[in-house]
């Protein structure tokens, strides 16, 4: 080889053993003669990182069994539905109600998931979040709504803009100016986008064959760990704010 590097070990003048200090028969001796300090610093590394991966493994493996009751949301701060999780295996049948053709049944599961909130901002809800302090400088009750309701309405839709025909008269946005549809629409598609992206589903999906294909189909049908949504469904609605009277 033709490194600096390489040549300048092969120049190195040879010690004979019998003139080796101790340190160079047994390196190791000398490195722990010399280092204390960087070997307490390597062992205190070393465990630190041995219980992080320890709880880790505790935490993956309880979570499926952490309290998902509704009534436990209900009750429940909001910190505590981010420690709720399922797991769940995604579907992939053509008979979901959430599919088309449209129907007086898929439009009430629709609206089931979508029409939710908006709900009250409150301190007592949000004891160790960072909204505290904003919530107390506000002169009246804020409202909000959480992302994932606005990304179903977003997807909801979506889906009746393909069936434009059938819902026209009853979605108000498909009866502004065609202009205005399009710029909802593109707002709903970027702000999907933003929202898979920033969660980053990293599930597995597997290909197999499958008869009548020429190539590998995916497997949709994989476990997934969820978020408990009927608990957040039901965290907001006992939360719920009728609109009407605050006008």
């Amino acid at each position: 080889m033709s490194s600096s590097e390489y040549h300048l070990l092969e120049g190195v003048h040879s010690v004979d053993d019998d003139e080796k200090s101790p340190e160079h028969k047994f390196p190791l001796r000398g490195f722990l003669s010399r280092s204390p300090c960087l070997i307490v610093l390597h062992a205190i590394l070393f465990i630190s990182s041995l219980a992080l991966f320890i709880l880790s493994i505790r935490v993956n493996t309880t979570s499926g069994s952490l309290d998902t009751s509704a009534h436990g949301a209900q009750q429940g701060l909001f910190e505590d539905l981010l420690s709720n999780y399922l797991i769940e295996n995604f579907s992939n049948d053509p008979g979901s109600i959430c599919r088309g053709p449209p129907s007086e049944e898929g439009d009430e599961a629709w609206d089931r998931i979508v029409q939710v909130g908006p709900f009250e901002l409150r301190t007592e809800d949000f004891p160790s979040s960072n909204l505290t302090s904003y919530l107390n400088n506000l002169d009246q009750p804020q409202l909000a709504h959480f992302g994932v309701f606005h990304q179903l309405h977003c997807l909801k839709t979506l889906w009746q803009y393909t069936y434009f025909d059938y819902y026209k008269s009853q979605n108000k946005i498909f009866q502004l100016p065609e202009q205005d549809i399009h710029s909802h629409l593109d707002h709903c598609v970027d702000f999907l986008r933003q929202a898979l992206m920033c969660q980053s589903d990293t599930s597995i999906i597997t290909f197999h064959s499958a008869e009548g294909y020429d190539l590998p189909v995916p497997s949709y049908e994989v476990p997934r760990t969820c978020s408990d949504f009927e608990s957040i469904r039901t965290w907001v609605l006992d939360r719920k704010i009728d609109l009407s009277r605050r006008v």
